[in-house]
C-alpha cells in the first residue's frame, strides 16, 4: 500500500501468548486471524515500508513471502534475473545492509 506495508505474520510457536502480548504492546493496528496450540496468525499494517523491503522493490524485484526472521537475519527466496539481482545487491550496498547470497 502507498501508506505502508500490509503483513500477515505466522509464528509456529508454543508461546503464542507471548506473541499476542507483544502485539498488544506495540503501536501497530492488528487482527488475530487464527491461534491454536501450534501457531498464531496475525495480520497487521506497518506505517512505513521497512528499508530492506524498500530495497527489494527499488531493485525491480517483488517481495516473495514468507520472509523468515531468525537470529536478526531476514531470509527469503528470490527468483529473478541476473540484472535485477545485481540491482538488489547495489541497493543493499548503497543502504549499508549486510547480506549473504546463496545460489
Amino acid at each position: 500500500m502507498d501508506s505502508g506495508l500490509f503483513v500477515a505474520f505466522e509464528a509456529p510457536t508454543e508461546h503464542r501468548q507471548a506473541v499476542l502480548r507483544y502485539f498488544d504492546d506495540v503501536p501497530l493496528s492488528h487482527d488475530v486471524l487464527h491461534t491454536d496450540d501450534q501457531s498464531v496468525l496475525i495480520q497487521y499494517e506497518m506505517p512505513s515500508i521497512p528499508p530492506p523491503v524498500r530495497a527489494i522493490l527499488a531493485s525491480g524485484n517483488l517481495v516473495q513471502f514468507p520472509l523468515t526472521l531468525r537470529a536478526g537475519w531476514i531470509t527469503f527466496d528470490l527468483t529473478t534475473s541476473h540484472e535485477r539481482l545485481s540491482k538488489l545487491k547495489a541497493e543493499f550496498e548503497d543502504t549499508g545492509f549486510t547480506y549473504e547470497s546463496s545460489r
